[in-house]
C-alpha cells in the first residue's frame, strides 16, 4: 500500500501498478509511506518510504463501531406497527454488490 501526498496521474498510477506487479515497490517514486506487508510475522508492519511511522498491528480487534450492518425499523402509518420499507430491504441487500 503506498500513500501519496498529490494526486497522481492515469499514467503514473498505470506505471506504479506494473512496478508492483513486478515485485519492484522501490520504484514507487514520490511515495510518503510504502507499506509492503512482506514480513510474514509479527505485529509491525514496516513503512519502506518517507518518514510516515511503521504500522502495528493490535492483539486483537476492536471495531470502533461494532455495528456495522443493521436493521433501523421506521414507525408504520398507524403509529403502533413497525415495518421496513422497500428501500430499507433493496439498500441492505445491494449494498456491497459489486457494478
Amino acid at each position: 500500500m503506498a500513500v501519496y501526498g498529490r494526486a497522481l496521474s492515469a499514467d503514473e498510477v498505470a506505471q506504479h501498478y506494473g512496478d508492483w506487479l513486478q515485485h519492484k515497490p522501490q520504484r514507487l517514486q514520490g511515495a510518503r509511506a510504502l507499506y509492503t506487508f512482506d514480513e510474514r510475522a509479527g505485529d509491525i508492519v514496516h513503512n519502506h518510504a518517507g518518514s510516515a511511522p511503521n504500522l502495528i498491528i493490535p492483539p486483537t480487534f476492536k471495531p470502533l463501531h461494532p455495528t456495522v450492518l443493521a436493521i433501523h425499523i421506521r414507525s408504520g402509518y398507524t403509529g403502533s406497527t413497525r415495518s421496513l420499507t422497500f428501500s430499507d430491504s433493496y439498500l441492505s441487500a445491494f449494498s456491497f454488490v459489486p457494478i
